[in-house]
C-alpha cells in the first residue's frame, strides 16, 4: 500500500479486483465505501471493454477519469485482475495531472504485484 501511495499521491481507495468482481485486496480511508467503489470499477471496466471492442482495441491497460477534485484510475495487472485507485486532490492538481506520468509511476508497483501473485501460485 505504501508503494502505491508513493506512486500515486492522495489515495483514498485502493482495490485489487478479479475479473468476476471479487476483491482480492482493499484499503480505504474513513468514510469511503469499498463495496460501492468495487461495483463502480466493475462497471467502468465493462464499459471500457465495450468501447475498446467498438474501436477495434482489444486491450485497455489503464483508465483515468478526472472529476473536479478527484481522479479515478484503473490499471490492468493481468488479464482478469485490475488495481483501482481513487484519489482526492486540489482542483488545480487534477487539472495539471499528467496520466502518462501516473502510468509510468505505477508500472513498477504493478510488476511487483505480478511477481507476488506468481509466487503464491
Amino acid at each position: 500500500m505504501r508503494k502505491i501511495d508513493e506512486a500515486l499521491l492522495g489515495t483514498d481507495v485502493v482495490v485489487l479486483l478479479k475479473g468476476d468482481g471479487s476483491t482480492m485486496f482493499q484499503h480505504t480511508t474513513a468514510g469511503v465505501n469499498a463495496e460501492e467503489a468495487s461495483s463502480v470499477v466493475v462497471g467502468l471496466r465493462r464499459a471500457a471493454r465495450q468501447l475498446g471492442d467498438t474501436l477495434g482495441q482489444s486491450r485497455c491497460p489503464a483508465i483515468h477519469v478526472k472529476g473536479g477534485c478527484t481522479v479515478f484510475s484503473c490499471f490492468e495487472v493481468e488479464k482478469d485482475l485490475v488495481l483501482a485507485v481513487f484519489r482526492r486532490m486540489e482542483e488545480a492538481a487534477v487539472d495539471q495531472l499528467d496520466t502518462t506520468e501516473s502510468d509510468a509511476a505505477i508500472s513498477p508497483v504493478l510488476e511487483e504485484i505480478r511477481v507476488l501473485l506468481q509466487a503464491t501460485v
